[in-house]
């Protein structure tokens, strides 16, 4: 993977839902898994619940911890596990 903070530049495309954009990125930067999820996601109905599944996967054997923030956070909106934080 390169320098770049490939996550961040994910997160901020997919929050512009520039889906294609972000898996370009990730592309460029090395990161072929997360270019592959992220070019499929809007075009398989089952990959939000996939994802999610994964995720409740990992959180059940003790992994969840492992995963970088960022990426932790690139999943977890591909899963429609999303927050909402209202500013004072």
């Amino acid at each position: 993977m390169c320098v770049c903070n490939v996550c961040a530049q994910v997160l901020q495309l997919l929050s512009a839902r520039q889906l294609g954009p972000a898996a370009a990125v990730a592309a460029a930067c090395g990161d072929v898994a997360l270019s592959t999820l992220l070019a499929g996601a809007p075009t398989h109905a089952a990959c939000q619940a996939e994802v999610a599944q994964q995720l409740r996967v990992w959180q059940a054997s003790g992994t969840l911890g492992h995963i970088a923030r960022g990426r932790l956070l690139v999943y977890q909106l591909l899963a429609g596990q999303v927050r909402v934080w209202v500013g004072s």
